[in-house]
């Protein structure tokens, strides 16, 4: 009977009871997780499948990062998306330390990466200037397109500059917002 079917993939049992479409076709519902060559098993009460199918999850996909973080690197960014994979520690893989979530901004790691919800991803920017930082995620192992990340422009309280110098003296903060 249909009860006595059991399937994993990667380990996790398939969401809800699999489904046998006919002799040779079982369905069930992938369970969350993410990266790639992951094993299929099918087991019955007369034994498993003893040559495993292996199965890839999508690659991360990224849609935005956002708020724009100072120069000074340190905010907290959130990044936007799809295919992040399981987050709540419940529904976590027995391997989800090696799914854990890196993300770099224009090539440099951005600190303490955790995941929020399903499609959002936190870290702590690094310090950087401009309008096209380029923004990565690796989950399971797969990397994300890249998006363009806008640093908040800097804040000056003062400008002074004298007609003999060559010099120019800035003084206020670099940042958009306050500490």
């Amino acid at each position: 009977t249909d009860e006595a079917l059991n399937v994993t993939v990667g380990g996790l049992a398939c969401g809800g009871p699999p489904a046998r479409v006919s002799q040779y076709v079982v369905e069930c519902a992938l369970p969350a997780n993410v990266g790639v060559d992951h094993a299929v098993v099918v087991a019955t009460p007369l034994g498993a499948s003893t040559e495993p199918r292996r199965v890839s999850y999508a690659p991360p996909t990224l849609s935005a990062a956002a708020p724009p973080p100072r120069t000074s690197g340190g905010d907290r960014l959130t990044l936007s998306g799809a295919h992040f994979g399981a987050w709540a520690p419940s529904a976590r893989p027995t391997n989800a330390v090696d799914n854990a979530p890196a993300a770099t901004v224009h090539g440099v790691a951005c600190a303490n990466a955790a995941w929020a919800s399903p499609t959002a991803i936190e870290c702590d920017a690094p310090a950087g200037v401009g309008t096209t930082a380029e923004v990565r995620l690796v989950v399971g192992g797969q990397t994300s397109n890249a998006i363009n990340l806008t640093y908040a422009a800097p804040i000056f309280a003062a400008i002074s500059a004298t007609s003999l110098s060559a010099w120019l003296q800035l003084a206020g903060r670099l940042s958009a917002r306050s500490s």
